[in-house]
């Protein structure tokens, strides 16, 4: 108990006998476990603060410099002919735009996480769902060389409950994801809809390049990419999964 009392969490209570004794260590141990659980969750949480904290002050401060300085060559007369200005002010307008969308990313992470999130939840049919989902993501990456195929192996129809906005976000990053991180290579995306045990099963397969053995287990920690030096805000910001 003393040991406890202190925070030494890592020596478990041995329990020899099953009178009242031995439910009361049995009880201390249970204690002792879930504690040691709390701290590690808590140091967890405490590492993954700092890391969005980095995340965040570089993923702002490389955009930031790039409409510095071509703000300041507008101001200093580099961007002498119509042509360089409007590369100028087009450049400082996109990453505007870039910046937005890290801080609107960064906006829907705090609501989560703080569970202020409002859910719309309906029933919906799911086999009609990625269908319409596939055809909007036809139309989105019209002109880049991307083949989208739905494999539906559903014998029934089946209903699921969902926020059709929300979960639209999760299809759409994973889609995204195979975009970023294909290379020079034609994408083939094939969205699998199965069921097993009377579960709906999504499947995401593509031909793109996978993420390394080594990485999988980070692959939903906020702010994680497997892009160690973080060079490029196109490629994301590590928030999406």
């Amino acid at each position: 108990a003393r040991e406890i009392r202190d925070g030494v969490l890592d020596h478990p209570v041995e329990v020899y006998s099953k009178d009242e004794l031995g439910e009361v260590c049995g009880d201390f141990e249970e204690m002792r476990v879930r504690l040691k659980e709390s701290v590690e969750m808590q140091q967890r949480y405490e590492s993954s603060r700092k890391e969005l904290i980095a995340g965040i002050s570089h993923d702002l401060s490389t955009p930031l410099t790039s409409i510095k300085g071509y703000a300041g060559g507008l101001l200093d007369g580099v961007a002498n002919t119509p042509e360089k200005q409007k590369h100028y002010l087009r450049t400082i307008y996109d990453t505007a735009c870039d910046m937005e969308g890290l801080v609107d990313n960064l906006f829907l992470f705090s609501k989560l996480d703080m569970g202020k999130m409002d859910f719309q939840m309906e029933s919906i049919s799911v086999k009609a769902y990625l269908k319409d989902f596939c055809e909007e993501a036809r139309l989105k990456v019209q002109g880049c060389a991307v083949e989208i195929q739905l494999d539906n192996r559903l014998k029934d129809e089946r209903f699921v409950i969902i926020d059709r906005t929300q979960f639209g976000r999760v299809l759409w990053n994973l889609l995204e994801n195979s975009l970023k991180y294909a290379g020079e290579q034609n994408v083939q995306m094939k969205i699998i809809l199965s069921e097993e045990e009377q579960k709906v099963v999504l499947r995401f397969e593509d031909n793109g390049p996978g993420v390394e053995q080594g990485a999988l287990e980070k692959s939903f920690d906020s702010f994680y990419r497997t892009d160690p030096a973080r060079s490029s805000l196109k490629k994301g910001r590590g928030l999406g999964l």
